[in-house]
């Protein structure tokens, strides 16, 4: 994990929230959170592997794609299909769901913002739901 600390103490000297990690041309994670996009109103995360840790928020918010009816696939997407999300959904406990408007000085996404919505409220009201509290 000590490169995850390294790239966000650089992403942060950089003026940036998070750092998007990628192999080659295949999007993986941020530093501190998930990375899904959201592209012709279905929501697509990478798979899982030895080089994507677990987050608990995706795997939340992957559930609550089935419950509302929001298509979603898991399959590996390319840098270029970030750039051309319709949203890019950048996911942690800390963060719960924000939405990137912005990756290395170009702007992304904001352009689903009904999907993004529906899923954040959904979520929203799963965490009252389990634990009283409100986000």
């Amino acid at each position: 994990l000590i490169p995850n600390v390294i790239a966000a103490q650089r992403a942060e000297e950089a003026g940036c929230q998070e750092a998007v990690f990628h192999r080659g041309d295949t999007v993986m994670e941020c530093a501190h959170s998930a990375l899904l996009i959201i592209k012709n109103g279905t929501v697509i995360a990478p798979p899982l592997s030895n080089l994507i840790l677990p987050s608990i928020t995706r795997k939340h918010v992957l559930g609550l794609c089935e419950k509302t009816g929001v298509p979603s696939e898991i399959r590996e997407f390319s840098v270029q299909e970030m750039m051309d999300a319709d949203e890019v959904m950048v996911l942690s406990t800390s963060k719960v769901m924000t939405r990137a408007d912005e990756i290395d000085g170009k702007p992304v996404g904001m352009k689903d913002p009904e999907t993004f919505m529906k899923l954040r409220d959904a979520y929203f009201a799963w965490v009252k739901e389990e634990t009283g509290y409100s986000l």
